[in-house]
């Protein structure tokens, strides 16, 4: 074989070796959060169901056991604590997610011995694990920008900031009215809600009857509330204290 049909084999040998390459990269699939690539993508596709430890009948003795009620708006989601887990309990680590809210008014604070509330508030809010998100069953996530009432208790872990007070502990307000989370069979602090909607102390019954109250409506229901708090007359329920996972 004389130098120059070996150099035409080598070229040819390369050049269809390329080709194979260019089919392959071309055809190989999204590779963004969906495989895992992403720890923390922006998005829940797991919802955690929850046996609620304490079931709230009132929404005056809910405001009662929060630490705090603000309202408060929503100014940046980020990575929290990790808590790791041993091999016998046969589940990954999950990282918590971590809102800021900036807080435009404190509607209750003091009850439980409450500290001192700033102008900012953390709030853990949802997990990851192993690059999927997950929200609790009747809370979605909340995006930043989002404006809303936030009944909170300070969060034991090593967060330093404030969970939930349940399920129910969060009313967001938006331009069609108030969202309230939560799992409603009509026995819950919302009274009237209908599937996370709550229901206009105005509305006659009918077709208005399932539409989202005002802001205004919602707040006078919080301020009642935490009133009610505020002069005893609203007693607090005993929320658990659970053992924290390997930290």
């Amino acid at each position: 074989m004389t130098v120059r049909r070996l150099l035409y084999l080598v070229v040819a040998v390369v050049a269809a070796l390329f080709v194979v390459w260019l089919v392959l990269f071309l055809t190989r699939g999204d590779t963004s959060s969906a495989t895992g690539s992403d720890p923390y993508p922006d998005h829940a596709e797991g919802v955690a169901f929850v046996d609620e430890a304490v079931v709230y009948d009132d929404l005056g003795r809910m405001a009662a056991t929060a630490n705090v009620v603000v309202r408060g708006t929503v100014t940046e989601v980020a990575p929290g604590a990790t808590h790791q887990y041993t091999p016998e309990q046969s589940v990954a680590d999950e990282t918590d997610r971590v809102l800021t809210v900036r807080v435009d008014e404190v509607v209750a604070n003091g009850a439980r011995g409450a500290p001192a509330v700033g102008t900012s508030i953390r709030i853990v809010e949802g997990w990851w694990s192993e690059g999927i998100g997950y929200e609790t069953e009747g809370m979605p996530w909340s995006e930043v920008g989002q404006e809303g009432y936030f009944f909170l208790a300070k969060d034991s872990g090593p967060s330093g900031g404030y969970t939930y007070v349940g399920t129910t502990g969060r009313a967001l307000l938006t331009d069609e009215g108030a969202e309230v989370s939560g799992d409603h069979h009509g026995d819950g602090p919302w009274d009237g809600t209908v599937g996370g909607k709550l229901v206009d102390s105005r509305a006659q019954a009918g077709a208005d009857a399932h539409r989202a109250p005002s802001v205004a409506d919602l707040r006078s229901r919080v301020l009642a509330a935490a009133d009610l708090a505020r002069r005893g007359v609203a007693k607090p329920m005993t929320l658990p204290n659970p053992a924290q996972p390997n930290d």
